[in-house]
């Protein structure tokens, strides 16, 4: 017979012991929750984040045959920057609209929009529909992680957290991994819209399980009280900075080089844009997106790591397969082998870090390890040449991706340990933010240092090389210096990651209090 708890009670099992779960004195109780009715959440917001991030990887192997059918190469690249654009924009806002609407509304509003822009994908009669879809679906795909995460911050003690977004993280690692190869046997086997169709009857389960299962209460208040609460400055300087930041940087290096006017251009009102929102957010907003307050020393170090785990994460994921096809031979599938490994391991031992914490009652320790790690692995990968086994740069990447694994989910746990408690779901949202921010950051970097020694080769194609034959061999070594000089980049990170979790303060994990959300 399941043990279940009210206010006060708490309902064990042989591995965890569910938290006391409290409301503010503004809102009902919520109602009693069982271990079965646990589980099924847990289920749901697995497969929910799944979802999510299947739909991140898996145009990679159908978007041929959608270019094809459209005859739209020039546009290809906004098939997925528009998913990615508006995923990110929006990450960052869903924390605050969590406790102005209530987590019940904001999972609903991702999974509708979510299952809309898939609908709307697969119905496309040309690229201009999908990429205006695909923007949509990514506003409801970034929702749906988000507000996850604000759930299982609502539902699970901070001592046991790390645990479960560990678990999270292992759930989105695979949906990365196999969106490519579901991808290849839908289009193989169907059309590609089916890569679409399928994402509606489990974001239909979903929206069963948020309305019938998740224990929390609606939020009180009518609409045009709680519209009243959103801060539209603070959302319109936010969306500006992050959409001219994703613009400048995607088309840096593609369609405009990084020092053209129109990159330059967005770039320097993305900064504009960016000391706007700092003003409004700190001299008038009432109640901000991303309150001041909320930045103490712990959430604001934890915040700097965490980008900076993305810009690493995000950087080896995509650069790593090009040492292995460039300077190694391998084809792409191969690449793809190669890298398993380091994703594998990282999610792994994002799940096992969150359990040492839960034994240590610390969250400071395994960012401290996670953070030399890191440091180590990325040295190593500076001693790569195009003559070392391949077997030594996956065992670099697999100590670097150790180290990511360690610090992963430790830092959105010691930024919402040391946070207040009225600030819980705005660090749960913003977190998933930093995160993919950083790796956004990471990749514009990289693109510029590509873009710099490859202008350096056109201008000694064009100027100084008479025997076109080196080409070949000019740009592999090309290649080379500009990996070498990514490796280091990413060493400098990963050092000042290291020098800054030094600053961490002490908050134990164990015996807190968490007040549930909406």
């Amino acid at each position: 017979m399941d043990q279940k708890r009210s206010k006060g009670e708490a309902i064990s099992s042989k591995a965890y012991d569910y938290p006391d779960l409290e409301v503010n004195s503004t809102n009902s109780d919520p109602p009693e929750i069982s271990k079965l009715q646990f589980s099924i959440i847990l289920i749901g917001i697995f497969f929910g984040v799944f979802v999510s991030g299947v739909d991140e990887t898996i145009l990679s192997t159908a978007q041929e045959s959608i270019i094809k059918e459209f005859n739209a190469s020039s546009d290809s690249t906004w098939i997925a920057t528009s998913y990615l654009m508006a995923m990110v924009v929006f990450t960052p806002l869903y924390g605050k609209f969590c406790d102005i609407f209530g987590r019940k509304v904001c999972m609903l509003f991702a999974l509708v929009t979510f299952s809309i822009g898939s609908l709307g994908c697969a119905l496309a009669v040309n690229i201009i529909m999908l990429v205006v879809f695909r923007a949509i679906a990514g506003i409801g795909g970034g929702g749906i992680v988000s507000v996850s995460y604000v759930i299982i911050s609502d539902l699970v003690s901070l001592e046991e957290r790390g645990t479960f977004l560990g678990l999270v993280s292992i759930s989105f690692a695979i949906s990365n991994m196999l969106g490519p190869i579901l991808g290849g046997l839908i289009v193989e086997n169907m059309s590609w819209r089916f890569v679409f169709y399928v994402n509606l009857p489990i974001a239909g389960a979903l929206i069963l399980i948020v309305l019938f299962v998740i224990p929390l209460p609606w939020v009180e208040g009518t609409i045009i009280s709680k519209l009243k609460r959103v801060d539209y400055l603070g959302v319109l300087t936010l969306s500006a900075t992050i959409i001219l930041f994703v613009l400048g940087t995607t088309w840096g290096g593609n369609q405009y080089s990084w020092t053209s006017y129109q990159v330059l251009t967005v770039l320097c009102f993305s900064a504009i844009s960016l000391g706007a929102f700092a003003i409004v957010e700190y001299k008038f907003a009432v109640e901000p997106v991303l309150p001041p307050k909320m930045f103490n020393i712990n959430v604001s170090i934890c915040s700097l790591i965490n980008m900076i785990l993305g810009l690493v994460d995000f950087t080896i994921i995509y650069y790593l397969p090009i040492y292995y096809q460039i300077l190694q031979g391998m084809s792409s599938s191969q690449s793809g082998y190669e890298l398993a490994p380091f994703l594998v391991i990282s999610s792994s031992v994002a799940m096992l870090s969150g359990i040492f914490a839960n034994k240590l009652g610390s969250f400071r320790i395994p960012i401290w390890i996670g953070s030399v790690f890191m440091t180590i692995g990325s040295g190593l990968l500076c001693l790569s040449s195009p003559n070392l086994p391949s077997w030594a740069m996956t065992i670099f990447s697999c100590i670097l991706s150790f180290g990511i694994g360690c610090s992963l989910q430790m830092t959105a746990i010691g930024a919402q340990a040391s946070a207040e408690p009225e600030y819980i779901a705005i660090v749960a949202g913003f977190f998933n933010f930093t995160l993919n921010f950083g790796g956004t950051l990471g990749l514009a970097i990289d693109g510029a240092i590509l873009y710099d020694y490859f202008s350096d080769i056109k201008e000694l194609v064009d100027f100084g090389i008479d025997d076109h034959s080196l080409i070949p061999e000019i740009e592999t070594n090309a290649y080379y210096a500009t990996l070498k000089v990514i490796f280091y980049f990413l060493l400098t990170s990963s050092l000042i990651a290291t020098i800054s979790s030094l600053f961490l303060k002490h908050k134990s994990l164990k015996n807190v209090k968490i007040t549930a959300g909406h």
